[in-house]
């Protein structure tokens, strides 16, 4: 699976779904790849093997409380970790911090 169908997966869920999450995006079909992605990102940054950490670095707490549009939060997100150059290479990729992070909470799920 590439790149883009799996954060393409992801932008999909956060257009749609309200947590819990991991469940909807098991059908989305990039599951499987988000998940190993995750593991790979927290391999690089274990101090980020927490789901409660990783909750709060995306901001779905927060977020969530406020129950608003998840694929702009999720855009927006993107957006400032590309233009602060918050970015990870994980297995050849380079995403935005969120989508590693938000990878590597669906492996907790």
């Amino acid at each position: 699976m590439d790149r883009r169908t799996v954060l393409g997966s992801l932008a999909a869920l956060f257009a749609t779904a309200s947590f819990p999450f991991a469940e909807t995006f098991r059908h989305a079909g990039g599951y499987g790849a988000a998940t190993r992605i995750g593991r790979i990102y927290l391999s690089k940054v274990p101090n980020e093997a927490d789901a409660d950490l990783l909750r709060e670095l995306i901001g779905v707490v927060p977020f969530a409380r406020e129950s608003g549009d998840w694929k702009a939060h999720f855009d927006h997100l993107k957006r400032e970790d590309f233009s602060k150059a918050d970015t990870i290479i994980v297995d050849g990729w380079l995403l935005a911090r969120c989508e590693a992070r938000f990878c590597a909470l669906l492996t907790f799920a």
